[in-house]
């Protein structure tokens, strides 16, 4: 049971939903529950304020995340990414150019020397290339520490995240140090004509520089194929991903990509499937269906990092594929009581 209010005042927008949920009762978003009576909790799913402007918005407070091309799969900020809270601008820099940035609070992890304090910095850069083609390039850091605050050094627009990565003691991750987890990451849009449009979604987490070295170690990476087809009042797209093993783990100390033991992407690593959506507008009635059928491996977001000939398959030869079906059908702006 949905809970939702919004208000706009000039250039701003308050919006708050607030969520009553029954744990057993299936959801298509990871949402994280933590306070729970009868199996049953309250969640405030959005809390945000928002300001647009003339090509630029900035916000505040809790709220889902959507980056680049992809509708459905993304190696970071996919549909099963749950809500986050996040200091967030999206600016055009120039008349076709994008640049967006995002200060992510995570969860805090408490150990044995202390707490943990977990961050994540993301931006992205697009640009078009001609009328056809827009390319967008993005980089993440997750940063984690005792009572670890704001690096500055990673607000700066033009920091070298990989170089600051490297100040820390990541593969070790000995515990009271700070350890940062660096991926990166490159996506590109097609426009085919006015209805159709491909693309491609792409982050590397962990990549071998000498060729002998791709024997026993492990690249790390995920990547999304997909194509959208729009007609008046009708959306149907097609998406493959790929999350190949050890995708969002690290050495260091909480420094996975997740957030309440949830992926920031995929929905595991060391896995693949494909998802094909429809959606149909008539009049005052939405369907859709959404299909997904996908392998998942043994590994997880908490697996235990191996960096030394850690080599596993790319492939689940011996996994089952697993179904998902999801059938809605929606009234809009329907009036069942005269004023």
């Amino acid at each position: 049971i949905p809970f939702s209010v919004s208000s706009s005042f000039g250039g701003f927008i308050l919006e708050h939903q607030l969520d009553i949920l029954h744990l057993d009762y299936p959801t298509d978003k990871y949402l994280i529950h933590t306070y729970q009576r009868k199996n049953i909790t309250a969640l405030s799913e959005i809390s945000e304020i928002r300001w647009s402007g003339v090509g630029h918005t900035a916000a505040i407070g809790r709220n889902y995340i959507h980056s680049g091309p992809t509708i459905r799969n993304s190696g970071l900020f996919s549909a099963y990414t749950p809500s986050v809270n996040h200091i967030a601008v999206n600016l055009n820099v120039f008349s076709d150019w994008q640049f967006e940035y995002q200060l992510i609070r995570l969860d805090d992890r408490q150990a044995e020397p202390g707490v943990y304090k977990r961050w994540l910095y993301y931006r992205r850069l697009q640009f078009s290339i001609g009328e056809s083609w827009k390319i967008g390039l993005k980089d993440a850091v997750l940063a984690t520490g005792l009572q670890r605050g704001v690096d500055l050094a990673y607000l700066n627009p033009a920091s070298v995240f990989q170089l600051e990565q490297l100040h820390g003691n990541v593969e070790q991750g000995t515990a009271g140090q700070n350890n940062d987890n660096q991926l990166m990451g490159l996506d590109l849009e097609f426009q085919y004509n006015i209805s159709t449009r491909l693309y491609l979604d792409a982050i590397l987490d962990e990549f071998q520089i000498d060729v002998a070295d791709r024997d026993h170690l492990q690249d790390v990476f995920g990547v999304t194929l997909g194509i959208e087809i729009t007609k008046p009042n009708q959306q149907t797209f097609f998406e493959y991903w790929y999350g190949s093993p050890w995708l969002y783990t690290n050495g260091g100390d909480y420094t996975n990509v997740e957030v309440n033991n949830i992926p920031l992407g995929f929905i595991s690593p060391n896995a693949y499937g494909i998802s094909i959506g429809w959606i149909h507008d008539y009049q005052k009635v939405q369907t859709s269906m959404l299909i997904n059928i996908h392998k998942q491996g043994e590994q997880s977001v908490n697996t235990i990092w191996d960096s030394v000939d850690n080599r596993i398959p790319l492939l689940l030869p011996d996994e089952d594929w697993q179904p998902e079906l999801d059938l809605r059908l929606g009234l809009k702006k329907a009036r069942f009581l005269k004023e």
